[in-house]
């Protein structure tokens, strides 16, 4: 399946420029399964120090919201 993986780094700035701290790499797929979509998030963080932080910062409600907006976009299609 075509596009069936997205992968988003924070190591980079604007014209791949290096990140001074860079904390996250992100990896979505994207399954077909019969006549569904499997949506999978994983998100790799360079530290322990640096997973705690995102985690203090709200990464699993903010994340939440936004997966259930991904939802509400797909179930209109």
């Amino acid at each position: 399946m075509p596009n069936e993986r997205l992968v988003a780094t924070d190591a980079f700035t604007e014209a791949w420029q290096p990140s001074a701290k860079p904390f996250m790499t992100i990896v979505l797929t994207f399954e077909e399964q019969e006549s569904r979509t499997l949506y999978t998030a994983r998100v790799r963080h360079w530290t322990v120090e640096d997973r705690d932080a995102h985690e203090k910062m709200g990464f699993h409600a903010g994340w939440g919201l936004c997966s259930d907006q991904l939802a509400a976009l797909a179930a209109t299609l």
